[in-house]
């Protein structure tokens, strides 16, 4: 029998001092049932009733208790296992081979500082892909029903950044990539089971407009940063070998935990940001 909370200790003390319970089998326990730490012999006998008694459960040392930024129930502590190093390598390999096959440039004089930020924000988005699909999994459950509305969710917001950007003219992305790393920062701040409790239109609500509003702004500034490069495909090319990264380093959530997933995320977009800090178009060269 396991036990737990503040009268732990007492029922313990009560078991080591007078030995276990006997509980009659078949018999629901009630006011008139007999004192389990007092039973005769009758009572004691195994085919008569069911023995209670506490178990105590011995925490082997180094091991870390699963939780909602680190729900890995497989792992005793944080590390990447060796199954998951080769899956990443061979990945990695077959990824490059087949962008290089069909528009990857890989002379180092193509790869111009959008091509950078391009790459940085395929690395980052997917980051941002994986925690809202993990938030949305704890907060609502990890069901078909809620992994298909995250998933229409991030079109939507994808949706309505380019019609954003098609409608107003963007002339900075700095409010954007500011709104963005602050969204990601209160992401990281707000612990997953304050929705907990919430009634369920404001907690979809609240977790949306906390989830999603990242992806929006990421979304306008991919959109436009696009919209400068003289060789789209060469572009695009790079956001999907930045998505592979990003898919890549996934892994570290096994060592770092979903929560600080985007404190790497945030890292990304600050060197996309870096990246792609010059203005006009680009193509070649910055």
């Amino acid at each position: 029998m396991l036990l737990a909370g503040d009268r732990a200790d007492s029922i313990e003390r009560g078991f080591r001092e007078r030995g276990p319970w006997f509980e009659r089998r078949r018999a629901a326990p009630g006011p008139s049932s007999p004192n389990g730490f007092e039973a005769d012999a009758e009572l004691r006998a195994p085919g008569n009733s069911i023995r209670f008694s506490p178990a105590k459960v011995e925490v082997p040392g180094g091991l870390r208790a699963a939780e909602d930024s680190w729900p890995f129930l497989y792992l005793r502590s944080p590390m990447i296992p060796d199954l998951s190093w080769r899956g990443n390598l061979v990945i990695a390999v077959v990824s490059l081979l087949l962008l290089w096959r069909f528009g990857l440039p890989i002379n180092p004089g193509q790869f111009s500082k959008l091509n950078a930020a391009m790459l940085f924000l395929g690395a980052g988005f997917m980051l941002l892909e994986t925690k809202a699909v993990v938030h949305g999994a704890l907060v609502f459950g990890s069901t078909w029903v809620v992994h298909t509305m995250v998933f229409s969710a991030l079109l939507v917001m994808i949706l309505g950044a380019n019609l954003w950007v098609l409608k107003w003219k963007v002339r900075s992305l700095t409010p954007f990539y500011l709104v963005l790393l602050a969204a990601m920062v209160v992401n990281i701040a707000v612990p997953l089971d304050s929705f907990l409790g919430l009634p369920r239109a404001l907690q979809g609500v609240a977790v949306g407009a906390l989830v999603f509003s990242p992806i929006f702004c990421s979304g306008i500034i991919f959109a436009q940063l696009f919209a400068r490069a003289e060789k789209p495909d060469q572009a695009l090319a790079y956001n999907a070998a930045g998505a592979i990264l990003g898919g890549l380093l996934e892994n570290s959530s096994l060592l770092i935990g979903f929560q600080w997933l985007l404190a790497l995320a945030a890292a990304i977009y600050v060197a996309a940001w870096v990246a792609g800090a010059g203005k006009g178009r680009s193509g070649g060269a910055a």
